[in-house]
């Protein structure tokens, strides 16, 4: 949940800008599972490699690994070389959201409601993109 302030600023029929800030926070609920990957060094290549007894997937030549096969893996650490599936524990309760905005309007009177913006800014990493609204 976060609350953000935007205002807004006309210069002329045709330009405008808009700009604000926010704060918020965000609950982390349920669990992230984690499954490390081993990456060969010469190619740059990584999969996941998990080998149990009798049952390996995601090797070279192999099949990579489906769901049941990583539900068979978990338990508690990794290995090198044989990856296992367990719960990363390193990740907060809450995390705090942070966003900040500045945009420019571009109004066209003639096409009463339609609106073109450009804005940029950061929600937690940094943004920028474009858009076109239409109010009727």
């Amino acid at each position: 949940m976060d609350a953000a302030f935007i205002s807004r600023q006309y210069f002329s029929p045709y330009f405008g800008i808009h700009y604000g800030a926010g704060l918020g926070l965000a609950v982390v609920r349920g669990k992230i599972l984690r499954t490390s990957a081993v990456c060969d060094r010469a190619t740059g290549q990584c999969q996941v490699q998990i080998a149990q007894a009798g049952n390996q997937c995601g090797g070279a030549g192999q099949a990579a690994c489906t769901e049941a096969n990583l539900a068979a893996s978990q338990g508690p650490g990794d290995q090198p070389g044989n990856g296992r599936r367990f719960e990363e524990t390193s990740i907060p309760g809450a995390i705090p959201i942070i966003n900040l905005l500045f945009g420019l309007d571009f109004p066209i009177p003639d096409a009463k409601g339609l609106e073109f913006r450009i804005e940029g800014g950061f929600y937690d990493a940094f943004f920028l993109g474009g858009t076109a609204g239409y109010v009727f």
